[in-house]
């Protein structure tokens, strides 16, 4: 029965093209395979293996994609012998009648047989035993992005602290560094509004009938009026009054394949419960797959042995990953490297976000005392953008069909904590605004600008880090804290219609009078998300559809769990423990983290209360608390940052002192 799954397993696992030879210097070279595996759209209760060889899709039951890159070192001649032998293989079963689809998939099949048998192989110097202890795997921050691809993403330079983290990893001992699109982002089963709309395609029936009263029907900037869950009900309460409008004007033709108000509340209930399968506690159990995938097939009677990961490193959100793994898996990685993603589980959210919204404000005295000339370029721009409610001036439109309002060009002090470079790439930003360099005719913005603002905001490529991006805060009722629902935290303390810190419509040129140069500065917004942005701002997050799907996960409180303090710390004590069936362990981890001090993104605070001595859930991970780098330290240094992370877990470096 164990041969058969395993069998079903490998039908899941594919490696979808030849692998490629890259090098990396100090002599050395490394080959990349990337690699497909099916997996249950809910862990809970699915049924692991396909039972089809033809068929990945179990009936009744839903599945999808998860793509990841391998990056192993070429040691010996047999090793590259072998992974060439991979850009030729074939299948061993041929059917004339198999399309090229079919045909395809029985060599990524093939490959990823050979691959498995050969690497967990004694010829094989990939690994010394058939186990994960050299694998190292790494969860990306987020939520709503794939992983850095090998070269132009992610460099593979360095042994030590000199390079990169990959570098460092291979430097070393591990043998494979694992990058994995997490659920959703990248290549696995990707979440975009154009994917959404051809699963959900009802939920969308009313995009081009029922426009926001802030927005899409409107060109105002506040977000008072912002579309709530009594709205929506309101919207199809009335064109079920009106279904000629939702079936549009013609013969009639056709009319009976309309969805109904019935198949568009279904849609959206059905699209809110597919979105929030894409959090962190199937994210681990995705990785828990794509390892159990690699490694080789046990004898029939051979008692299966846990075979936890070597290493997980966690940025930013794939912290919050790494926590969650540390709560749910009863085997986690032996070690846990966090650089800036400590979860603030134990802080509600809207303190959080008030504790960052000083954080905010603090970078952007910091940018203006760097660049005091762009207080008054800030101020003009924004009055531009604003023009068109107090003068009628036209909406500025961008190339992807989205709105440049003021409140959306804000947005864009995302990046002030997010590099060394941040402040110059926004000082130059700014600095293309206008078309004109005239004092006296700064109305038109240049071409330049509004094609660079498309491309700097990530949410209309990226719409689970809007969609999903309050819900990783919510923790399912087990704490006080678990934040449900989330409720548009973010909105509420920002508070940028409301006369505080962050509105920028109350400054005396927004009212008619003043220069720019008068008072204090506008402040631009940190890393959180408006009801406002579905309103017309982001075109892949606009319309009816995605705003209600917003509005509804917003509002959403029932989230599933996704920390538990007490098996944190049981898999982080000193010793394992024994549970109490007599065949089975919790596994042993040992963990560190980069706790930035500047963190513009993760509270300090929060992090330090999850990793305090005596109480926190995070007590045994060592930390390394730092105002060396900004929340991009891994990329800026990450060789340095990951053998310090490394060498404190293994207790060979003496951080904290």
């Amino acid at each position: 029965m164990l041969q058969l799954e395993k069998r079903k397993q490998r039908i899941n696992h594919l490696i979808i093209s030849p692998p490629t030879f890259h090098p990396c210097g100090d002599d050395r070279r490394v080959v990349i395979t990337e690699h497909k595996r099916s997996v249950p759209l809910n862990h809970v209760g699915a049924v692991l293996y396909s039972s089809n060889d033809n068929d990945d899709d179990d009936e009744g039951e839903e599945r999808i994609d998860i793509y990841f890159t391998i990056i192993e070192p070429i040691t010996n001649p047999a090793d590259e012998t072998f992974y060439r032998s991979l850009q030729t293989i074939t299948p061993h079963r041929q059917d004339e009648r198999a399309t090229k689809q079919h045909i395809r998939k029985r060599e990524g099949q093939a490959r990823a047989s050979s691959y498995v048998e050969y690497t967990s192989s004694s010829s094989s110097m990939m690994t010394s035993t058939a186990s994960a202890d050299e694998w190292c795997l790494y969860l990306q921050g987020g939520p709503g992005f794939g992983a850095p691809a090998p070269i132009c993403g992610i460099g593979l330079e360095g042994l030590g602290d000199a390079g990169s983290w990959v570098g460092a990893a291979l430097g070393k001992g591990f043998k494979r560094i694992v990058l994995m699109d997490q659920r959703g982002t990248g290549r696995s089963t990707p979440i975009t509004k154009q994917t959404l709309q051809r699963k959900f395609p009802h939920l969308f029936a009313l995009d081009d009938t029922v426009t926001s009263s802030s927005s899409e029907g409107s060109a105002t900037t506040t977000s008072t009026t912002t579309t709530t869950l009594e709205d929506i009900e309101q919207d199809l309460q009335t064109w079920e009054k009106k279904p000629h409008l939702l079936q549009g004007e013609g013969d009639g033709e056709g009319d009976s394949e309309e969805p109904t108000n019935t198949d568009i509340r279904a849609a959206l209930s059905a699209a809110t419960e597919y979105i929030t399968r894409f959090r962190a506690d199937n994210i681990v159990l995705d990785a828990e797959a794509v390892k159990d995938c690699l490694l080789p097939v046990p004898e029939e009677d051979e008692v299966p042995t846990p075979h936890p990961w070597g290493c997980a490193l966690g940025q930013s959100f794939g912290g919050f990953c790494l926590m969650t793994y540390l709560s749910q898996i009863p085997h986690p990685p032996k070690l846990c490297l966090f650089t800036g993603g400590i979860a603030p589980m134990l802080t509600p959210l809207d303190h959080a976000y008030a504790r960052l919204r000083k954080k905010v404000k603090e970078r952007n005295g910091l940018y203006y005392d760097r660049y005091p000339g762009d207080v008054a370029l800030v101020k003009s721009i924004v009055r531009r953008l604003d023009d068109h409610n107090t003068n009628k001036r036209e909406v500025v439109w961008l190339p992807s069909g989205g709105k440049l309002t003021a409140r959306r060009f804000l947005q864009v002090g995302i990046s002030l904590g997010s590099s060394p470079s941040s402040f110059a790439s926004l000082h130059s930003l700014f600095q293309s605004a206008f078309a004109s360099d005239d004092e006296d005719d700064v109305g038109e913005l240049s071409r330049s600008f509004l094609k660079s603002m498309d491309s700097i905001q990530p949410f209309d490529d990226h719409p689970l880090y809007f969609l999903l991006h309050e819900s990783i805060y919510a923790d399912g009722g087990r704490y006080e804290t678990s934040n449900n629902p989330s409720n548009w935290a973010a909105d509420t303390v920002y508070d940028i219609d409301g006369g505080g810190d962050f509105d920028f419509t109350t400054s005396p040129q927004q009212q008619g009078g003043g220069n720019d140069d008068d008072g204090d500065p506008i402040l631009l917004f940190g890393e959180v998300v408006f009801p406002w942005m579905a309103e017309g701002d982001y075109a892949e997050l606009s319309g009816w559809g995605m705003r209600s799907l917003a509005h509804k996960l917003a509002q959403k409180d029932d989230w599933t769990p996704l920390y538990d303090a007490d098996h944190m710390r049981t898999v982080l004590s000193s010793l394992p423990t024994t549970t109490t069936s007599s065949t089975s362990t919790i596994g042993h981890s040992k963990a560190a983290a980069a706790v930035y001090y500047d963190d513009m993104y993760v509270d300090f605070r929060s992090a330090m209360e999850v990793a305090r001595r005596g109480d926190g859930p995070l007590e045994e991970c060592k930390v390394w608390v730092t105002n060396e780098y900004q929340h991009s330290g891994l990329r800026d240094d990450g060789g340095r940052i990951f053998c310090k992370l490394f060498g404190m877990a293994k207790g060979t470096v003496g951080t904290p002192s």
